[in-house]
């Protein structure tokens, strides 16, 4: 059981001494090894309730965040959320101070069009805030509980440190466990139609034949009605135990989720060393080794495949440009492979030229949207999206990740995702176009890419089953 920690109360009392002299206010964190906390534990009591979490278990790195609540928000609006929430985030980290084993982060996510006007919303372009608590496990290391505050000038140090005890007890008390039966689900409708999807294939590849574009990304999104008791939490909890692959993303704030098992990571940064990769081309798996390895051959033998890849290769060393020296791509393309899917993969590392003025959220701002889920050119490849794709992204194939107080963190790229509202579920996948794409293929891809989370909404495989998805066109 945790209490409101003697030394974080103190912590606390010199931060506002300190918040006092400068007139401004000042982050405080306080840090303790938890040795019996657990991965799973963290993962079902900080994905339950309805107040902000965040979850984060990374195939990159090997490390693990579980949040709750949260201490300071930063919101961003329009093209450069990216820039002006890393700016704030980095004033407030010169200042911030850090006790024992704290290891405070910013965590959130941004929007996958930026607004025009930058009004006032309740769905900022950017959110990214400081957990009230949080629980940090590292490969190999003791997970350590970090406890944040912003304390003002006139601020009460016990006060102050009563609402960080709090969510550090809802992480480290036993959540209820996830009945399988709770889990099921029942598809609404797609949006586009399989009709409406093929339309428009059919228009982008005119598009691209008349040189309006290169490369194009058109998603789809499958409703779905759950019939569980928390979704999100559930929904976690099956894709923590499967073979989706990827990292593992849950972000619960106002309430609505964002849950994703993405293979795609934007950039990382570490000590100035950046690392990222293009991801793009994309085959089908087969329970048939001998078929799989014929699947294998075709994507690194395709050329429609190898220049969709290429495409999003040249562009992310172009833009690392920016703020990077010594760009590397990797000369020999690898092969990721997915439960559902397999995609052809470079591997890109970087310098960056000024560690104190760049951060992992000034790199992702650089790179949003990569050619692999937006298209190339990019101005003419969004605009084109914006005008004629249904329904709206959202979160769906834009930045979700942290950052640390130094400003290196993870960033990755939310596709393989749903976002959950109440009993609804939006499950979406996009497949890249370019010159000979084909509707019906590219409609099979993105069944491919949704049937991991489907399935762990609970939805019965369809293809199996010999049902027929219903389907009604919303515009």
């Amino acid at each position: 059981m945790i209490g409101v920690s003697p030394e974080f109360v103190a912590a606390c009392e010199r931060a506002r001494a300190a918040a006092e002299r400068s007139g401004r206010p000042v982050i405080v964190s306080w840090g303790t090894p938890v040795p019996a906390a657990s991965g799973p534990a963290l993962l079902a009591s900080a994905s339950r309730g309805t107040y902000p979490a965040f979850v984060w278990e990374s195939a990159w790195t090997g490390r693990s965040i579980y949040a709750s609540g949260s201490a300071l928000n930063l919101v961003g609006w329009g093209p450069n959320r990216f820039a002006a929430i890393s700016h704030t985030w980095r004033q407030q980290a010169r200042a911030a101070i850090t006790v024992a084993a704290a290891q405070p982060c910013l965590v959130g996510r941004f929007s996958f069009f930026s607004s025009s006007t930058g009004a006032a919303s309740d769905r900022p372009d950017g959110l990214m805030w400081l957990p009230a608590a949080q629980v940090t496990l590292r490969d190999g290391g003791e997970p350590v509980l970090t406890l944040n505050a912003w304390i003002t000038p006139d601020a009460i140090p016990e006060q102050a440190a009563r609402p960080a005890a709090w969510h550090a007890r809802r992480l480290l008390e036993p959540a209820p466990r996830v009945s399988e039966a709770e889990i099921a689900a029942t598809i609404l409708f797609e949006q586009p139609s399989p009709e409406g999807w093929r339309d428009l294939v059919d228009e982008a590849v005119t598009a691209m034949a008349a040189a309006e574009f290169e490369k194009v990304v058109l998603a789809r999104q499958t409703l779905v009605l759950t019939h569980s008791r928390d979704p999100a939490a559930e929904l976690l909890a099956r894709l923590a135990r499967s073979t989706a692959g990827g990292t593992l993303i849950g972000v619960g704030r106002d309430g609505e989720w964002l849950v994703a098992a993405t293979p795609e990571c934007l950039v990382r940064l570490t000590d100035g060393q950046v690392h990222t990769h293009s991801l793009a081309g994309t085959v089908p798996r087969d329970l048939d080794s001998g078929h799989d390895a014929t699947l294998t051959a075709r994507l690194q033998s395709d050329p429609k495949l190898s220049r969709e890849q290429a495409i999003v290769t040249s562009f992310i060393t172009n833009a690392l440009r920016a703020a990077c020296d010594d760009i590397r791509a990797d000369a020999a393309r690898q092969v990721v492979r997915l439960a559902t899917v397999q995609h052809l993969e470079t591997s890109i590392q970087a310098t960056v030229r000024d560690r104190d003025e760049t951060s992992v959220l000034d790199l992702a701002g650089l790179l949003h949207p990569t050619p692999a889920v937006g298209g190339y050119p990019r101005d003419a490849a969004l605009r084109w999206i914006e005008r004629r794709e249904p329904g709206h992204r959202g979160w769906y194939a834009a930045p979700v990740g942290w950052t640390d107080l130094s400003g290196d963190g993870e960033m990755a790229v939310a596709i393989r995702s749903a976002s959950i509202t109440g009993n609804r579920a939006t499950v979406y996948a996009g497949a890249g176009l370019v010159a000979g794409s084909r509707a019906a293929e590219e409609y099979e891809e993105t069944r491919w890419k949704m049937r991991p989370m489907l399935a762990a909404l609970g939805v019965p495989d369809m293809d199996r089953a010999g049902a027929t998805v219903p389907t009604l066109e919303v515009r």
